[in-house]
């Protein structure tokens, strides 16, 4: 009798029926984990490259912020000889914080915000540099004082006089006769030995000019008498189909003063032409016996213009909530901010009349003239209060019940 060995895979160990279908495969986790470790690598070099964009690198961007009211009382001076008062409440300017190189993780924030704007930078300024946009706007700021002063004494009845005090250059043509010789902000009190007091006299004198003709430009440069000579040749453009002589600028006049004493604002770093009505009222409510605010606290925005009107400003929305940030409950603003302000404080912009303004002066404005309604609350919140002249505010501010009263 023959024995036979048992087929592979059977026998006391197993059936064929219980072979494996394949043979067992060694596991090994190195691979996976290197995998895992190189996509963790990554993700983390991206969230760190990321990080430092957000944190390091400008965005191209310009934010609008909230800015602060700030009290008025301490900003303005006058000599000692001159009568003074100081009285319960006060004026507030109000500001708006600018970032003008917002990085990336500013500009987010900022856009997340909803009191706050992101603008393009190039929108705004175009490709001035950061530092002449600067000095164009304390430029701006020292123009809103003096017409602050003038208005101020008018309605005082102090003497103050005003003449033509040369031409105030606001914008440069890119590639003009004036581009990299003049800066925004420069004022023109000569030409080619001639004197500048106002814009007609510019253009007086580019009537006779010869494109191509050397000039000596004398310029008042920072808003202040520092007196710098600028040399430019004049360049040509095609006017009513004939060659004209092109300087490349656009200017207006710039009033000089004369005042009967010296007043002070020390508005430190602060720019821009908006301070001028609370400027204004200010230096009437520290010169004058009774003061003009009834105790309360008033926030004023809105340009100061010499022929005593009040123009539009920037930033609105981040102007209410400074001041509802602040706790003041009154807000003065210009009439073309109205609406705008009106939202910010979330009433409906209404359609009924005003008080009547009462006349200070000749100042640009009718007596009686109606101001526009006003919106919001101020026992819940601010009050906004549309003016379009200095003698409008004026009115407005006494037809306010004093502190203490409903």
């Amino acid at each position: 009798m023959t024995e036979t060995a048992p087929p592979f895979g059977s026998g006391p160990t197993g059936t064929p029926g219980d072979a494996p279908a394949h043979p067992p495969v060694a596991t090994d986790d190195r691979p996976r984990l290197s995998r895992i470790w190189w996509v963790a690598t990554v993700l983390w070099v991206v969230t760190v490259l990321a990080a430092l964009v957000i944190t390091f690198v400008p965005s191209g961007y310009l934010v609008d912020s909230p800015g602060s009211a700030i009290d008025t009382s301490e900003l303005v001076t006058v000599p000692k000889s001159v009568e003074s008062f100081s009285h319960p409440g006060g004026f507030r300017l109000v500001t708006v914080a600018e970032t003008a190189k917002a990085i990336f993780g500013q500009a987010l924030v900022a856009w997340l915000d909803p009191q706050s704007d992101v603008f393009p930078r190039s929108d705004v300024v175009g490709d001035t540099p950061r530092a002449e946009e600067m000095r164009y706007q304390l430029v701006l700021m020292q123009n809103a004082k003096l017409s602050a002063i003038y208005q101020a004494m008018a309605v005082l009845g102090k003497s103050a006089k005003m003449t033509g005090g040369g031409v105030f250059v606001d914008q440069i043509v890119p590639d003009s006769p004036a581009d990299g010789h003049l800066t925004i902000g420069d004022t023109i009190t000569r030409i080619a030995g001639e004197q500048i007091h106002t814009v007609d006299d510019i253009t007086r004198f580019m009537s006779d000019a010869k494109p191509g003709q050397r000039v000596r430009v004398v310029v008042d440069r920072l808003g202040v008498s520092q007196s710098k000579v600028v040399n430019l040749t004049i360049g040509s453009t095609v006017r009513d189909g004939r060659k004209a002589p092109f300087l490349g600028i656009y200017m207006e006049t710039r009033p000089n003063f004369q005042f009967p004493f010296v007043v002070g604002f020390d508005t430190g770093d602060i720019g821009g032409p908006s301070a001028g009505l609370s400027l204004t009222l200010s230096l009437i409510d520290k010169l004058s016996p009774e003061g003009l605010t009834g105790g309360r606290e008033i926030a004023v925005t809105g340009t100061m213009r010499v022929d005593g009107s009040v123009g539009p400003i920037g930033g609105i929305r981040q102007k209410v909530a400074a001041v509802r940030d602040a706790g003041v409950h009154y807000f003065l603003v210009p009439v073309d901010n109205a609406a705008d302000a009106c939202v910010a404080v979330g009433d409906p912009y209404p359609t009924e009349t005003g008080h009547a303004a009462a006349a200070h002066g000749s100042n640009g404005v009718e007596a009686g003239a109606k101001t526009t309604p006003a919106c919001g609350d101020a026992h819940t919140g601010v009050r906004i209060i549309p003016v379009k002249s200095l003698d409008d505010a004026l009115a407005e501010l006494r037809a306010l019940p004093r502190r203490g009263e409903n």
